[in-house]
């Protein structure tokens, strides 16, 4: 499980936060509505993001267990397999899909946080 979180990198999710920023300078913070939107949108972002830390490490494999720092991850340091960072993707794509669907309530909704509008 500790390795699971490693290539997650849930640390990096703070970074997500950006999302709220718009409802901060439009002076709706304290908006409800939009703010639990913000949280789904802050979670979904999250996962995909985590998805894509999962696909790099794939990819970038080979390069990071010749790299001083980057060898220590689970993935280069051989504490996790390649197919079980392929599925941790895979479920980490479903979930950022199905947060937009169960919480956003629209498909209109995950189109457009799809395209980024």
């Amino acid at each position: 499980m500790k390795y699971i979180f490693q290539i997650l990198r849930p640390q990096q999710w703070i970074k997500n936060t950006f999302v709220f920023l718009p409802l901060f300078f439009g002076g709706q913070l304290l908006n409800i509505d939009l703010l639990l939107q913000c949280v789904v949108v802050f979670f979904a972002f999250s996962f995909a993001a985590s998805a894509i830390y999962c696909l790099n490490d794939v990819y970038d494999v080979e390069l990071d267990k010749l790299h001083a720092t980057k060898r220590l991850r689970p993935l280069a340091a051989g504490k996790i397999s390649k197919t079980a960072v392929f599925v941790l993707m895979c479920v980490c794509i479903v979930l950022s899909m199905l947060v937009l669907l169960l919480f956003a309530g629209s498909v209109r909704f995950v189109l457009m946080a799809l395209v980024g509008f």
